[in-house]
């Protein structure tokens, strides 16, 4: 399993630049999405280094929680869209309305998560739990900082805040 997960991220990453910038002429961000998905189970097999049993009973659950979450943050409000771009343009009702909205999305991101926690608990030993949070920053890092210099990504070409890809539609 070990030697199958290093060959797949091996192959991802070596053609994750070709990959990027064929996305970037197309401007397709759903095949990059896709090869974003693909790269983060890649990764994240190989470092939670997941038993065929822990795998089988893993990966529905953790699914299912990244479909509720891209669900929940295509409805989110674009908070920091509207400061980065023109807070000014607004009231202060509108700005307090809009932070409260943005507090609201966060909660709601927070009970996902802690939802998610009590199933992830029943099928991984706690190592492996904290492997996972720990393995997603440090996947979300290293995307940032490829997609950086392929020019897609925050402070590129492109801008985008930090959470570009990921946040936008990840």
């Amino acid at each position: 399993m070990k030697k199958l997960s290093f060959i797949l991220i091996l192959t991802l990453l070596v053609q994750a630049p070709n990959l990027f910038a064929q996305d970037e002429k197309d401007g397709d961000k759903g095949n990059l999405k896709e090869i974003i998905k693909a790269e983060k189970i890649g990764f994240l097999t190989a470092k939670l280094e997941l038993t065929s049993a822990e795998a089988e009973k893993f990966w529905p659950i953790y699914n299912a929680m990244q479909k509720e979450m891209d669900d929940l943050k295509k409805g989110s409000p674009k908070f920091h869209h509207v400061l980065k771009n023109n807070p000014d343009s607004l009231s202060d009702d509108e700005l307090l309305t809009l932070m409260e909205k943005q507090m609201e999305f966060e909660q709601k991101m927070l009970d996902l998560r802690k939802k998610y926690h009590t199933q992830f608990v029943s099928v991984l030993p706690p190592k492996k739990l904290v492997k996972l949070h720990l393995s997603e920053e440090q996947f979300k890092r290293e995307l940032l900082r490829r997609l950086k210099q392929n020019g897609q990504c925050p402070g590129g070409k492109h801008g985008g805040g930090p959470n570009h890809f990921i946040d936008d539609d990840d």
